[in-house]
């Protein structure tokens, strides 16, 4: 099997194979990643497109990144935040970005009333955080991203992570009974 960076690697020297398996390899992790930041579709194919064509354009230019992933999820975010702060100040709520993400249940919970009822006290914990905690919450325990990973992708300082990630889950801990704490990051270690 060929890993990432070996793809990467192909696809900056103008390998079109390497290109479209690059595409193919992600695009459908980059739009479930880009809708977790608004409900605008058409925002996040055309940021999408505009990632690989941007991609293709400078690929001679470009380094090889630690993380293909990693990568290509800062340059959707980065790209997501530039073009809703271009849109006129007069713009719908459901356009700003603001990270929302679905806990998944296993088919066996979901017919559990009293872990349905866990879920939706969790999720309406979650939606009490700030969207830069949620998204933090997401990629530290869902993405199973380490700190220096995070502090990139949301374009903070590594120290600045740690703190975040810690007012997050005190802010869940005075929300939550613990036993549905130890149920949040049950799910996020077993998706």
């Amino acid at each position: 099997m060929v890993n990432e960076l070996e793809i990467w690697c192909e696809f900056q020297s103008g390998n079109g194979d390497a290109y479209a398996k690059l595409y193919n390899s992600f695009v459908s992790q980059l739009y479930s990643y880009g809708m977790k930041f608004t409900n605008d579709v058409t925002l996040v194919e055309d940021c999408i497109q505009d990632l690989f064509c941007t991609l293709w354009a400078s690929r001679e230019r470009l380094s090889v990144p630690g993380s293909v992933k990693n990568y290509l999820y800062k340059s959707l975010r980065n790209s997501l935040y530039k073009k809703i702060n271009a849109l006129p100040v007069l713009v719908e709520d459901d356009q700003a970005l603001d990270f929302h993400f679905e806990l998944a249940l296993d088919e066996k919970l979901t017919q559990n009333e009293q872990f349905q009822q866990i879920k939706q006290q969790i999720e309406e914990a979650l939606d009490k955080l700030t969207p830069r905690q949620r998204e933090i919450i997401y990629y530290r325990f869902y993405q199973n991203m380490g700190f220096d990973e995070i502090a990139d992708i949301m374009n903070m300082q590594v120290r600045a992570s740690y703190k975040l990630t810690a007012r997050a889950l005190e802010t869940l801990r005075m929300l939550l009974p613990t036993t549905h704490l130890f149920v949040l990051l049950f799910l996020s270690r077993t998706r």
